[in-house]
């Protein structure tokens, strides 16, 4: 194949036009925003020159093709510092320390050993627990009240929902916080963000969009793809009509029912789509003044259950804040995130907010995913397989690292290899 279509510039789609433009193939990447990276969006905080990671900011040390990507970038990695002051807030009341002592144990490892367990069993391709609790297809909700979790560590349990399941704990299905345990212990929701990129992972994306025989165009938006004997075509929102031998689909899981695709996509990609991911995760960058740097707070919260002190900013802190909601993200209400953060840390005072409303943004209808629990199969790898023509890439569908960066690389690079192995004449 000799020309080919990328449907969207996130990291997904950069990696595979940039693998394919390397092989010698001429390649179009059509983007609908007006910048490259997708999910990835670093810029200047609000009001400040300190650059927010208003999308997916940090990664793991196993997250090899993106620390590459960053040294053929020349961007620095800043390893993150673990937290030295903790506060708990379960069963209504403050706790500071690593560890409640009131739940029982001297660690997140040992009071959570219950999870612990789980994990391993679930690690281990069991779907229940040797109390016959499920692991598969299960709410964090309905594994707690299955469990008969005590209320103040349920409690304790949100503050690693809010970074591992991003979702209504209701709603969203256990696997990711199973997984993530069995891999990284119960303190896995932080030992997976131990890096962040200095500048802004942004960069990375600009230099795959530089990729020489890669032609990029923005706002472009994809309406309709069709596909025959000769080969692929694109029409975008303006009219505009764009040919190809093939095209590779590398949009996010929730925004690839605005396509429509002729012929129709196989049934089962169809059950995907339509069910979609439920992340609904809030991410707000907050700076405070009166938290030590290296504080970390979580458990049942006013908005947000995790907030982590994590960079000195002049003579305040740049928090993380990590919360749920279906509601547009109230960025600007100054006085909901101030309640919020005094809920855990009562003398702070809050100096500046920001953030973006990914749940509500149409190129994005969701923050980075998360299954939901009555839909288990809907990342499956032989729902994604190539439909003719068509390939598909991203993190929501990544058989490697599902819902990271990472796990966007991986997946871009694999459709770039299948289109490339096709046997058509180039």
């Amino acid at each position: 194949m000799k020309h080919i279509l990328v449907i969207g510039a996130g990291l997904a789609g950069l990696a595979c036009a940039r693998m394919m433009a390397q092989a010698g193939r001429s390649v179009t990447v059509l983007e609908a925003r007006a910048r490259v990276g997708g999910r990835v969006w670093s810029r200047p905080l609000a009001n400040t020159p300190d650059i927010a990671e208003l999308g997916g900011g940090w990664f793991s040390h196993e997250h090899i093709n993106l620390r590459q990507l960053l040294q053929q970038a020349a961007v620095e990695e800043l390893p993150s510092t673990w937290p030295a002051h903790w506060q708990w807030h379960v069963a209504g009341q403050q706790h500071a320390g690593a560890w409640p002592a009131a739940l029982g144990g001297q660690s997140i490892s040992e009071g959570l050993d219950f999870l612990v367990a789980d994990a391993r069993a679930y690690a281990a391709g069991h779907s229940y627990n040797a109390a016959g609790v499920p692991l598969v297809g299960i709410s964090l909700a309905d594994y707690v009240r299955r469990r008969a979790v005590p209320p103040a560590t349920a409690d304790a349990l949100l503050g690693l929902w809010a970074v591992s399941g991003g979702a209504d704990p209701a709603t969203g299905d256990m696997g990711d916080l199973l997984h993530l345990v069995a891999n990284h212990g119960a303190e896995g929701f932080l030992r997976t963000l131990a890096y962040r990129a200095k500048g802004g992972l942004t960069a990375v994306a600009e230099f795959l969009a530089a990729q020489h025989g890669l032609t990029l165009h923005t706002n472009k938006t994809v309406t309709h793809l069709s596909q025959d004997g000769a080969g692929i075509k694109a029409t975008t929102a303006d009219g505009q009509q764009w040919a190809a031998d093939a095209a590779v689909v590398a949009v996010p899981l929730n925004v690839l029912h605005t396509i429509s695709f002729q012929p129709a996509l196989p049934a089962p990609t169809q059950a995907a789509v339509a069910q979609g991911h439920c992340g609904t995760a809030w991410k707000l960058l907050l700076r405070l003044r009166g938290v030590p740097l290296h504080s970390i707070a979580l458990g049942r919260g006013v908005g947000l259950s995790l907030l982590w002190a994590y960079e000195q900013v002049g003579d305040a802190v740049l928090a993380v804040g990590f919360g749920w909601g279906k509601e547009p993200l109230p960025v600007a209400d100054m006085a909901r995130w101030q309640a919020a953060v005094h809920h855990f840390w009562p003398t702070a005072e809050l100096c500046g907010v920001d953030g973006h409303d990914w749940i509500h943004d149409p190129y994005a209808q969701g923050t980075w995913l998360s299954i939901p629990a009555a839909a288990p199969w809907l990342v499956d790898a032989e729902r994604w397989q190539p439909h003719g023509r068509l390939y598909f890439a991203g993190a929501d569908i990544s058989p490697i690292a599902t819902g990271w960066f990472e796990g966007a690389i991986i997946s871009g690079q694999q459709a770039a290899a299948a289109v490339l192995q096709t046997a058509v004449p180039r």
